[in-house]
């Protein structure tokens, strides 16, 4: 919960980081900012509102979820893994304020440093940022390819914890570091593309 996220011991404004999750959230953070400026500005609240959805649940069943060893080793990493969620947590609250005030002010109090503005209402209203579209294309086809390749380990009866050695797709994303967050999420060894396979996806299940 947001109560439990605690400050960073590095400066928001010192950090940057790098890491390939970190900056596709804060993409996303954007682009739900884009669009929900977008549907206040066309006094459209059902167009507004309804990004919210989508990206909570990108938020708390890909990015949490994928970042909860990065939070627990005194690093940078988690450094920049605890601001990166302070910053989206913080700014979802602003988003959601105009239709959820009291959950906003709640979520806003348990995260907002101690130079924010006293309460979400008295905030200005965020401004959008850059958007990666190709990393936001490429982490859906990585979550898609987690989800073919643990749909095949449940078919042939192989637990997660059993480490495979290879997983075959007709497409795999460019950026070698959501190849990694692919064979992680699997427990494979190593992922290749091959365009000729029939399906979207092959595992070596030896």
């Amino acid at each position: 919960s947001a109560s439990q996220v605690p400050q960073p011991s590095v400066a928001p404004s010192s950090i940057e980081s790098a890491h390939v999750l970190d900056r596709w959230i804060l993409s996303r953070l954007n682009e739900l900012i884009a669009e929900a400026t977008d549907g206040y500005e066309k006094y459209e609240l059902d167009t507004a509102t309804r990004p919210l959805n989508d990206f909570i649940d990108d938020l708390s069943t890909w990015y949490i979820r994928r970042s909860r060893d990065r939070f627990k080793d005194d690093t940078l990493d988690k450094a920049h893994a605890l601001t990166t969620l302070r910053k989206v947590l913080k700014t979802t609250a602003l988003v959601m304020a105009p239709v959820m005030p009291f959950f906003a002010e709640d979520l806003y109090l348990r995260v907002k440093d101690e130079y924010d503005a006293e309460s979400v209402h008295l905030c200005a209203w965020p401004d959008a940022g850059a958007i990666d579209k190709d990393l936001i294309t490429e982490m859906m086809q990585t979550r898609k390819l987690a989800s073919v390749g643990l749909q095949m380990r449940e078919k042939a009866g192989i637990k997660l914890r059993q480490p495979l050695a290879l997983l075959k797709a007709k497409v795999l994303p460019h950026n070698l570091d959501l190849q990694e967050v692919l064979k992680d999420e699997l427990n494979i060894k190593d992922v290749e593309m091959d365009e000729t396979l029939e399906e979207d996806a092959w595992i070596e299940t030896t």
